[in-house]
């Protein structure tokens, strides 16, 4: 087996040699040839030119290099030997190596290969695996008093001024004020209004005043009344209360442009669009069967003269 790896390369190194050979004989060559140019550089005289490099670049490339090896030193140094992996080991011993997990474990010699209960006298084994865990607890707590004496845990929530008190008392009558309604609305159960024909018109019930009044008692003063600008008052705009004359001949100078006509720029866009409505009937008739748009006739699913009778012997299309 030895040296066949050595012969494999020697022949095809041969072969590719040869293959060169046959192509520089060939009338290729000459083709190819043509268009290769190989310079060769000559001295033009015996100066020597060697390559400048800067001062400062020596200098710094110096530095770099010591540093470097005094890092080396220190690793080596502090370093600890490397452990040869499991497929090193395995290189090394060839067919004696044999696949040992234990050697690595942190335990004494004499105790690495016992074996492990899962349970001890009841007790799962895990729970006691820590040796240090009675340590750990007695630091965790000490750290925990020190905490505590020191303030750690104190709120930072500085107290409340009086007009945050405030605030929050009126927010919460808000909120009580809004329960209530809406309770009373559940129980009246109203919804939407019903009138029938011996109802008369409700007097406007909302107002600026009682919006002045229910505010005062919930403790809010100051309310823009005679401001215009107010959402309040806002609804009571110079457009709704204009003369009735006027607001008759502005209807009747802007007349109502038809539904099918409405929102389109031109009479081209509606041509337009109404092609693609027909395009699109005629798809959804020919999907249903149907004739066009009027035809309500329902098809029969199954025809009496074809579902009646026994079957015969012969063709199944016909009864």
């Amino acid at each position: 087996e030895e040296g066949v790896m050595d012969v494999k390369t020697k022949a095809c190194e041969e072969l590719l040699q040869d293959r060169v050979n046959h192509k520089f004989k060939s009338k290729k060559v000459e083709t190819i040839m043509n268009r290769l140019s190989v310079a060769i550089p000559e001295p033009r005289d015996n100066k020597s030119r060697p390559a400048f490099i800067p001062e400062a670049a020596l200098r710094k490339r110096r530095e770099k290099m010591e540093s470097k090896m005094e890092e080396d030193e220190e690793e080596m140094e502090t370093s600890v030997p490397k452990r040869k992996s499991e497929r090193q080991i395995e290189l090394e011993q060839g067919d004696d190596y044999i696949l040992d997990l234990k050697k690595n474990f942190d335990l004494p010699d004499d105790q690495k290969y016992d074996v492990i209960p899962e349970t001890w006298q009841g007790h799962n084994i895990a729970d006691f695996i820590d040796p240090d865990i009675m340590e750990k607890l007695e630091a965790l707590e000490k750290e925990e008093e020190a905490r505590e004496r020191s303030g750690y845990y104190d709120s930072d929530e500085s107290e409340e001024d009086e007009s945050y008190a405030e605030i929050k008392e009126l927010a919460g009558k808000i909120r009580h004020k809004k329960a209530m309604m809406k309770a009373d609305q559940f129980l009246d159960n109203t919804n939407k209004p019903t009138l029938n024909r011996k109802s008369v018109a409700k007097k406007r019930e909302r107002s600026v005043g009682r919006l002045q009044s229910e505010f005062a008692e919930l403790g809010v003063t100051g309310l823009e009344v005679d401001n215009p600008d107010t959402h309040f008052n806002r609804a009571r705009s110079s457009s709704r209360a204009r003369p009735v004359k006027k607001a008759r001949m502005d209807e009747r100078s802007q007349s109502a442009a038809a539904r099918s006509q409405s929102g389109i720029r031109d009479p081209s866009q509606g041509a337009k669009l109404d092609k693609l409505k027909k395009k699109g009937d005629k798809k959804t008739f020919a999907r249903m069967g149907k004739a066009g748009e009027s035809d309500r006739r329902i098809q029969e699913k199954k025809p009496k003269h074809l579902f009646t009778g026994k079957r015969g012997i012969g063709k199944t299309d016909r009864r």
